[in-house]
């Protein structure tokens, strides 16, 4: 099910895993007949040893060994360095233009290990936040790039910092992605993730945490319609925005991030049975956002929930839905200057 990691014929993780594994059982099995006899040896004997100082042989090859691992460290430390400079520097230039061959050159980077493909999609994702006006290109080359690169075993550092979920223990890019940028949401538009409660906190501009919440959803929208991900991820998203927004009332970014993902993905959510009926869901929440009024004491019906801004933001998605077209909505290009 998994594409092949490395050259043809080459050991992988599993198959070392294993010879490990037999090697563990043979030297038990052999080792178990010594035990009986070195049961019958004295206490002294075995402090005797015990107390031995190594000789300068051993010591020697302690050192050596040592020596080996630290050279093998700083290498693997040089050429992670390494990689992410180059990412950084190809996504820095990357534009509809020179697309096609910045890619080329992404894919053949020295990808080794799940802790490289981490790197290479932390690094894209935040780029696509950064730049929404191109988000449209990212998400094409995330398409790309999940195509060229092999899937890798998750490495134990990245599982013990959970960079990965344990899935069959295997990684690929695009699950990579998609990791990244749920890490991201919750960061920005969950109102239940403690993560986010936190950062909300710290955030001294609102304004700025708004910016990046509509970048990340347009970079998800687009993803979407490069079919990276699917009607069932999409629809997750769309579930935490409603779920956030109901929580948040008027005060979060979520109907605007919500209002953005929908024109979007919403030409492409067409394409099946699946993804039409999400869209009419999601259209008739949001037309019920925009006569939602505010419930005051003893019953009596206070004035609209949302601003007229709001209002008119909801109103145009779902007109433009409603007549099958795609249209830019205000504001949206200008993610990376400042709210709308």
């Amino acid at each position: 099910r998994r594409q092949q990691v490395g050259p043809a014929g080459a050991c992988t993780r599993a198959d070392l895993d294993m010879a490990w594994r037999s090697s563990s059982v043979s030297c038990n099995s052999v080792s178990s007949g010594r035990k009986a006899a070195a049961s019958t040896m004295s206490t002294q004997t075995e402090e005797e040893e015990e107390e031995a100082p190594m000789s300068p042989r051993n010591q020697s090859l302690f050192i050596q060994r040592a020596q080996a691992m630290s050279l093998a460290l700083a290498s693997s430390s040089g050429r992670l360095e390494d990689i992410t400079r180059k990412a950084r520097s190809l996504f820095n230039k990357i534009s509809p233009e020179n697309e096609r061959s910045i890619v080329a050159r992404l894919q053949g980077l020295d990808i080794e290990s799940s802790s490289d493909l981490r790197v290479v999609a932390e690094l894209l994702v935040e780029k696509a936040i950064e730049d929404p006006f191109y988000s449209c290109t990212y998400a094409r080359a995330t398409k790309s790039l999940a195509l060229s690169y092999n899937c890798y075993p998750i490495e134990p550092e990245d599982a013990a910092a959970g960079s990965f979920s344990d899935g069959d223990g295997y990684v690929s890019f695009a699950e990579a992605i998609l990791h990244c940028c749920h890490q991201i949401f919750d960061k920005l538009l969950s109102e239940k993730s403690e993560i986010a409660q936190k950062e909300k906190e710290d955030e001294e501009d609102p304004a700025r945490r708004k910016r990046r919440g509509r970048a990340l959803v347009r970079f998800l929208g687009y993803l979407y319609n490069e079919e990276v991900i699917g009607e069932e991820c999409l629809g997750g998203c769309f579930s935490e925005l409603v779920e956030a927004m109901a929580l948040s009332v008027a005060k979060g970014p979520q109907l605007e991030c919500l209002c953005e993902l929908t024109m979007v993905s919403g030409s492409s959510m067409r394409r099946c049975r699946e993804g039409q009926e999400l869209l009419d869901s999601v259209l008739a929440r949001l037309e019920s956002c925009r006569t939602l009024r505010e419930t005051r004491e003893a019953g009596v019906v206070g004035p609209l929930m949302f601003p007229p801004r709001l209002q008119f933001l909801i109103q145009d998605v779902v007109e433009a839905m409603g007549r099958g077209t795609k249209v830019e909505l205000k504001g949206l290009n200008a993610c990376a200057g400042g709210g709308s």
